[in-house]
């Protein structure tokens, strides 16, 4: 058998062995692709709805709010229901509104301190309908390790901030490139070299997002 044949077999005993987990994780395969039409044609509830359905087929969690006011108790009991004792938040001016009488909410942490919070809230400046894609801008919030390192992220997210495509987003943000701008679609999921599926390895095993309509 030759180099390149003996390559193929084992890829195809590799992709054999891995057929009978493909259907424990296909609820977190991305839905067909639709087209979504441009921004001025798609009103603020379609696109709402449109991006919960996709980041939920990825695995993430969506809350919907009706006001500011809202968000905060929505977020308040969603640490109360994952039992976090300390949180890691970005500068965003909503979240002093969150009552840590039984929180630690820590502003500015350490690496260190990321590493052993509950959980990491932040805001998306934007985000992508047809991908369920968080569109964080560093320019705007400092947050990027908060939404990247913490087990629970919780985001929150204005519906009037949704984009139908990348094309959009990237269109809206081309005469301010910020110097780092993170996309997020769901948890984080790290396949190895056997296409074994792992959640949370290496970030947030669980996302969940706040929408204030």
């Amino acid at each position: 058998m030759t180099s390149r044949a003996e390559m193929l077999d084992g890829i195809r005993s590799s992709l054999a062995k891995s057929a009978p987990f493909e259907g424990l994780y296909h609820h977190l395969q991305p839905s067909p692709r639709k087209s979504v039409r441009h921004a001025s044609a798609v009103s603020a509830a379609e696109l709402a709805k449109r991006f919960s359905s996709e980041l939920t087929t990825v695995g993430g969690e969506v809350h919907r709010a009706a006001n500011e006011e809202l968000a905060v108790e929505t977020i308040c009991e969603v640490l109360a229901n994952i039992g976090a004792k300390s949180v890691a938040i970005s500068d965003l001016e909503l979240l002093k509104s969150i009552d840590g009488a039984d929180i630690e909410l820590i502003e500015n942490p350490s690496r260190e301190q990321l590493f052993v919070v509950d959980a990491g809230i932040t805001s998306a400046q934007l985000a992508i309908a047809e991908t369920g894609t968080l569109v964080l801008r560093s320019a705007t919030e400092r947050h990027r390790l908060v939404s990247l390192v913490p087990p629970v992220h919780i985001c929150v997210l204005r519906t009037n901030d949704i984009r139908p495509t990348m094309h959009d987003v990237l269109e809206e943000m081309s005469n301010a490139i910020d110097p780092t701008i993170t996309f997020i679609t769901g948890p984080s999921r790290t396949s190895d070299i056997e296409l074994t599926l792992a959640i949370g390895v290496h970030g947030p095993k669980r996302l969940i997002v706040v929408l204030i309509d």
